[in-house]
């Protein structure tokens, strides 16, 4: 009974957080209204693996850690992609003395 109350407010709290940055951006879709094409790019955007873990601990019908674990793994990967671009891109800004990235 306390592990279902436990997991009960643990999924309150991750669907009010969906709903409150929802709110900001509205262009979050269920992957059954995308085109087939769409749904392998699906599984390596963060999202996807949020919304999955929020129905994983929602429903209980599978433990949520692999959906935790790819928002993580995802995440810093895109930290590492993120910090190669931006240190691109001021390396030539100095060596081209420009902002013109061409």
């Amino acid at each position: 009974m306390i592990e279902e109350l436990v997991a009960f407010h643990l999924a309150a709290a991750l669907v009010t957080l969906y709903q409150l940055g929802r709110s900001r951006d509205r262009r979050l879709v269920p992957l059954a209204l995308l085109p087939g094409w769409l749904g392998p790019i699906s599984w390596v955007l963060l999202p996807t693996w949020a919304v999955e873990a929020i129905r994983g601990a929602a429903i209980g019908a599978e433990p949520p850690w692999l959906a935790i674990a790819m928002c993580l793994i995802l995440a810093v990967i895109y930290y590492v992609i993120a910090r190669r671009v931006l240190v691109y891109v001021i390396d030539k800004a100095r060596r081209d003395a420009t902002l013109n990235l061409a």
